[in-house]
């Protein structure tokens, strides 16, 4: 059963605070707690750019970062950074194009990379995927960072990759050639007969070419020569390089007629307007060659009246040895059945054998 309750008048009554006092302490707490907050922030703030300038210092510093900054350079194929250092090494490079074009070559598509040299003190590699092109040598700069680090820089780049490609070179055997300064054994090379010459007689040693595959940065410098004569003449069709020896003026005037001469018997000779013996003086007996022109049958060739030779042209002379030599012949051959002509546009090159008789015909190709 509940208690009865007395009221006493003489008992003092507490009387709650005022509403709006209350709701004022409130106020200045949340306005305390964000002025807190805003200075914390602040603080915090401050603080993280403090680290964040401090790790940022620290990570520039470090002598991985030059390392990785070239790779980053290079991934974007930017070559300067390794270009004006590798150019103060020897090379066989001819110029800084050309070492740009083979490095551009070499790292086209792959993925790059650097990792410090194990065994080896501020010194870091350049990786193309996983394989080591180049070394890095890292000193102090002379300067320190604003935090006081150590700053580094690249203080030398050593290719590792050799970037090479492969050329072919042709000459004469009896030529001296050099690449690159460096003289080209007949040894080194493979050896062949010239196609001209095939054919000849046994006791008759045909004219041998040297065929060289080399491996150099960037087109090597070549230099032939042959024992009595002058230079020899370079010719370059992409990687291939052919050497040859072109004859002096004295030759070519006194093969010269020898060779427009029969050029001129043997065109006649195959529309039968000449006999094997207006030939026979001209050639080196016992060829392969003789022995087809003695029997040759042109009995099918169209008959006509009459012939004319036009646009005679001798070029080309080119020495194999001193006892072998080619020349280019070409003229225009026409034949007439009454008012019909019958032009034959001919294209030779003769090659000759030089004997106790003077210079003789060993074959001769049509163009």
């Amino acid at each position: 059963m509940e208690q009865a309750r007395y009221y006493d008048a003489n008992t003092p009554q507490q009387t709650p605070p005022p509403k709006g006092k209350k709701r004022k302490k409130r106020k200045n707490f949340w306005r305390f707690w964000r002025r807190y907050t805003l200075v914390s922030l602040a603080i915090t703030a401050l603080a993280l750019a403090a680290l964040w300038q401090l790790l940022a210092q620290y990570e520039a510093c470090r002598p991985a970062a030059v390392a990785e900054g070239m790779t980053a350079q290079l991934t974007q194929g930017q070559l300067d950074c390794l270009i004006p250092a590798l150019e103060q090494q020897q090379s066989p490079y001819a110029d800084a194009a050309a070492l740009e074009t083979a490095l551009r070559d070499k790292l086209e598509g792959a993925a790059l990379d650097s990792r410090s040299e194990p065994g080896a003190e501020n010194s870091y590699l350049l990786t193309a995927d996983g394989e080591a092109f180049a070394r890095v040598a890292l000193a102090p700069d002379g300067g320190k960072g604003l935090l006081g680090f150590q700053k580094w820089k690249a203080d030398g780049v050593e290719l590792l990759w050799q970037l090479t490609q492969e050329y072919t070179v042709t000459a004469p055997r009896q030529a001296s050639v050099t690449l690159n300064g460096q003289l080209l054994s007949p040894d080194e090379g493979q050896t062949g007969v010239l196609k001209g010459y095939a054919g000849l007689p046994e006791d008759m040693p045909a004219p041998e070419l040297v065929t060289w595959t080399v491996k150099t940065a960037g087109q090597p410098q070549l230099e032939g020569s042959m024992e009595g004569s002058g230079p020899c003449r370079v010719d370059w069709q992409d990687r291939v390089a052919t050497l040859s020896l072109p004859a002096s003026e004295q030759l070519q005037q006194e093969i010269a007629p020898l060779a427009e001469e029969f050029s001129q018997y043997y065109a006649r000779f195959i529309t039968q307007d000449a006999g094997f013996g207006q030939l026979s003086g001209y050639l080196l007996q016992g060829t392969e060659f003789y022995t087809s022109l003695t029997q040759f049958y042109n009995g099918w060739y169209v008959t006509h009246d009459s012939y004319r030779f036009s646009n005679l042209e001798l070029s080309d002379y080119q020495m194999y040895s001193p006892d072998h030599l080619s020349c280019r012949v070409k003229f225009d051959y026409s034949v007439f059945r009454g008012a019909k002509e019958y032009p034959f546009p001919s294209s030779y090159i003769l090659y000759y054998q030089n004997t106790n008789f003077g210079w003789k015909l060993a074959n001769l190709v049509i163009q």
